[in-house]
């Protein structure tokens, strides 16, 4: 049985987009002072956040969801259209994000610090796909400076096929960065088709003898395709 909607709490739609939302993102961004026992009755109030019960997952990786939270938060109507992969899907970014004006998704992956350097490889060689339909990806992350250019070399010794871009959460104004659109890939030219050239009694011609045939007065009787190629029938002059 799948789980009610949640309450009309000023910020219901926020909880149902990231999972978790910590008491002070709450207060600090709708001003609203919780009454535990009523939240507590549509929602799990667990470590200092309200979880949505649907995506509760036992509380785990707390800090990284709430940061995928603030980034929500942070961006305000900048978000336009948020969504969160499937889980079954690799790469999984934590979300992606239309801009308001549309276009291609720019996928999200945030950074609280914890994971290793193998992790973060594993993850951007999962990016290296060709057809992601991502306009971007787009990681932001906390930690000081020292973590910053470790994710940068990471970011650049990935070589991703894609564009990318950093902010640390401390410097980050706001919005979402900007993407230039990927060029257009050359149109892959298509394949030559073979011709086969056929006497009046379905005889084979070789080409060099149907084209005397036709210089000397001969006509194409019959094209046609078969088999991914032509077959030309010829009438002898």
């Amino acid at each position: 049985m799948m789980a009610a909607a949640l309450p009309p709490w000023p910020w219901a739609e926020a909880l149902t987009a990231v999972g978790v939302l910590s008491f002070d993102q709450i207060a600090r961004y709708y001003g609203d002072t919780l009454d535990l026992a009523e939240v507590s009755k549509a929602a799990v109030v667990f470590r200092e956040a309200v979880w949505d019960p649907r995506r509760f997952g036992r509380g785990a990786r707390r800090t990284h969801r709430l940061l995928v939270a603030e980034v929500y938060l942070r961006l305000g109507p900048q978000r336009g259209q948020w969504t969160v992969p499937d889980p079954q899907r690799w790469p999984r970014p934590d979300a992606e994000i239309i801009p308001p004006g549309g276009g291609r998704p720019i996928g999200l992956e945030v950074d609280a610090g914890k994971e290793s350097r193998r992790q973060w490889e594993e993850k951007l060689a999962a990016y290296q796909r060709p057809h992601l339909g991502l306009a971007g990806l787009w990681v932001v992350a906390c930690g000081g400076p020292q973590r910053l250019a470790r994710l940068r070399h990471w970011l650049k010794a990935a070589d991703l096929p894609l564009p990318w871009h950093l902010d640390g959460l401390g410097d980050w104004a706001g919005g979402l960065p900007h993407f230039a659109p990927l060029p257009t890939p050359p149109p892959v030219p298509a394949a030559p088709r073979s011709t086969r050239y056929l006497g009046p009694r379905a005889e084979a011609l070789a080409p060099a003898e149907a084209q005397a045939w036709l210089a000397a007065g001969g006509r194409v009787r019959e094209r046609r395709l078969e088999h991914g190629g032509w077959v030309v029938v010829i009438e002898p002059p």
